[in-house]
């Protein structure tokens, strides 16, 4: 009887304490509602979360892996709580904890030796995926934060891991490729609803957690199915719904405005993607004329103070400006390639003064990465993770700003003029332009990319730092007999990017493999340095297709050839072949992060 009072009695208590104290693997006295342990160090209690360990021992084992979850509770399915939009403010960067894994199985995960239900692609997510898919990763990586603190109560987040783990198993077991598609079009049938009870009902007073995590999540791993889609129905989605919870910026309570932050950060770099390769599809006009996100505070809005970096971000790492350069300067040299490509266009007056005013425009840009240093700024934490200390980003950093200055000075010669004040002569030598200032800044960041070892997270962002640096190691001119490049036919054309989410997610299913091409000889009087940098990056992209989704490295890797076959097989010195041409006849394009 006394022993049965006592159960009766008993009040379950957490196991580990409230949230906070576990962070701080400090004791907790596990009071309700919160704990006194908190109120004693001055700080803010983040309540109490219960931990569900899965087993998978009672499994049944079916041919093919369950896509979605039912309605009913189900081992690893979320509970039906509605729409993300009928939710969405509920999640703040206080309750969310980060776990290194959100299950526990009991086996290793080998491709041939396991059935792929939803919970063993979840996690599968957490120990293989976030890795990849952040410039580091650690218990402060919000990316795994988020993911952490979504995905058991949380639909859309829930099928958008399953859907990007099935992704990147589709490279070594082929059937998950139709495994992701039906996640992903799951997914898009959530976001669907969810943005049209957002947009309908004007809910940007605070920041949709999971349908903007879920649109980035989705849009940058589609090009793991099909390398060439990229992403641009969902990413135009997720900028126009930070873009309108901008305009509420001052609105916003103090972790709101944190969060808004990490996202504008985690959209900076999507766009920098993007930047690398546009296209003139609809969708991506449309994205260009919503104009930057975090300039979309209305004029007479208080002026709010950006929130205090304490971790580097996981995709932009520890300067967000590095990138923001990037992305403007390659913004601009697309422009001036399309104004200047057709030789019966080049000479209006309109495409004349067109020209000259994104010279200058090039010029500002040109200025302010040569007077950023990435290393010069605010105190900021550290990423915990032992394969990728701060100093990784750093260098990934100079990196871009490096690249910047590349695609500037290939694009705009007239920079480099300006800038050491050549006479006319020299102004005319392309090919000293080249061999003087162009070619050194490439291999100065090939350089740098030999300090990042392929298994840092610094690999996410390798493949494109690679296609960069390609692009400036062009050999001193020789006559070479021409070959003519084969134009491999656009596997989709503009309007594919410009799709609804649904119908978009059926081009998934198609192979973008590319035919082998075999390379020009290389000659023997060729640049030693030139051809030792050229080496590297080639081995660079072949390690780092094995370690990262291997389709989009491997359209870099062709687009590299497809470059220095074009810089070898010119006709005359003037140096006229630029890589954006290249890569827009050869429709060499991915999202390279």
């Amino acid at each position: 009887m006394p022993s049965q009072q006592s159960s009766q009695g008993r009040v379950a208590r957490s196991r580990g304490g409230c949230v906070t104290c576990r962070s701080k693997h400090a004791k907790c006295d596990e009071a309700k509602p919160t704990c006194k342990s908190c109120a004693a160090r001055g700080q803010k209690c983040g309540g109490y979360r219960l931990d569900v360990r899965w087993s998978t021992k009672h499994e049944k084992r079916t041919r093919q892996p369950q896509s979605r979850p039912r309605q009913s509770r189900t081992e690893g399915s979320p509970s039906a709580r509605g729409t993300d939009s009928e939710n969405h403010d509920a999640y703040s960067l206080s309750n969310m904890t980060s776990s290194v894994s959100p299950l526990q199985l009991t086996f290793e995960m080998t491709p041939n030796a396991i059935t792929y239900t939803p919970s063993v692609l979840i996690e599968y997510w957490f120990r293989h995926v976030c890795s990849l898919w952040s410039n580091y990763d650690s218990d402060v990586n919000l990316n795994r934060t988020i993911a952490a603190a979504l995905w058991s109560n949380c639909e859309l987040v829930y099928l958008s891991l399953q859907a990007m783990s099935a992704a990147h198993l589709s490279a070594k077991v082929p059937m998950m490729r139709q495994t992701s598609i039906t996640n992903m079009k799951a997914a898009a049938e959530i976001m669907r609803a969810d943005l049209h009870t957002v947009k309908s009902h004007q809910l940007f007073n605070s920041v949709p957690t999971s349908l903007l995590f879920s649109l980035m999540g989705i849009g940058t791993s589609i090009c793991w199915l099909n390398a060439t889609q990229l992403g641009l129905p969902f990413l135009c989605e997720a900028k126009a719904i930070l873009h309108a919870v901008n305009k509420n910026k001052h609105a916003l309570s103090e972790e709101q405005r944190q969060l808004l932050s990490f996202f504008n950060k985690s959209w900076l770099y999507c766009e920098m993607l993007l930047s690398m390769v546009t296209s003139s599809c609809r969708s991506l006009q449309k994205m260009e004329e919503m104009g930057d996100v975090e300039e979309a505070v209305p004029a007479s809005a208080p002026v709010t103070a950006d929130p205090v970096e304490q971790v580097p971000h996981p995709w932009t790492g520890v300067s967000s400006d590095s990138y923001k350069l990037f992305m403007r300067a390659m913004k601009l040299c697309h422009k001036f390639r399309r104004k200047i490509r057709k030789p019966q266009d080049m000479f209006a007056s309109a495409n004349i003064s067109a020209a000259m005013q994104l010279i200058e425009e090039a010029a500002v840009v040109e200025k302010q990465t040569c007077h950023l240093d990435v290393e010069c700024r605010e105190t900021i934490g550290e990423t915990n993770d032992k394969k990728t200390p701060n100093q990784h980003l750093f260098n990934v950093a100079e990196a871009y700003r490096q690249s910047t200055l590349l695609q500037l000075y290939q694009t705009f010669p007239e920079l480099i003029v300006r800038r050491h004040e050549l006479d006319q002569s020299q102004a005319k030598d392309a090919q000293a332009l080249w061999d003087n200032w162009i070619t050194p800044i490439a291999m100065n960041l090939v350089s740098i990319l030999k300090l990042l070892p392929t298994d840092s997270g610094s690999k996410m962002t390798q493949p494109l730092l690679c296609v960069s640096a390609s692009t400036g190691l062009r050999r001193k001119h020789i006559e070479v007999k021409a070959t003519t490049p084969r134009d491999v036919p656009f596997s989709q054309d503009a309007s594919l990017e410009d799709c609804d989410m649904i119908h978009y997610l059926d081009f998934a299913g198609l192979h973008d493999e590319l035919p082998e091409e075999s390379e020009p000889e290389p000659d023997p009087d060729a640049n030693a340095g030139i051809m030792a940098a050229r080496q590297f990056l080639h081995e660079r992209l072949e390690t780092l297709k094995t370690v990262l989704p291997p389709k989009p490295v491997a359209v870099a890797q062709d687009l590299t050839k497809a470059i220095w076959q074009a810089y070898d097989t010119e006709q005359c010195a003037k140096y006229a072949t630029h890589w954006i041409d290249v890569m827009d006849s050869r429709n060499l394009k991915s999202n390279w992060g």
